[in-house]
């Protein structure tokens, strides 16, 4: 990320300056960018399920609370 220009601590407008000159860098770095994104979106999102798709009735307790990896506590403090 740093090789983006997004540094620890940045406030929020630097961040989207950073994010900007990505957009208009070289397809080097929009690769490097679509893969952090891909990493990170994949790896959060596998930590928090829902009920949907499975054959939940409400009130039930669902499979998905059997899952060590479905710990919304700990996507909730990543994303903080």
């Amino acid at each position: 990320m740093e090789d983006l220009g997004v540094t620890p601590g940045m406030d929020g407008a630097a961040f989207l300056t950073a994010m900007e000159n990505v957009r208009h860098g070289g397809p080097g770095m929009r690769a490097v960018l679509a893969a952090v994104k891909a990493t990170a979106k994949g790896g959060i999102g596998k930590l928090r399920s829902r009920a949907r798709g499975l054959n939940y009735t409400k009130g039930e307790r669902w499979p998905e609370l059997e899952r060590p990896t479905w710990r919304p506590d700990i996507r909730a403090a990543i994303i903080a």
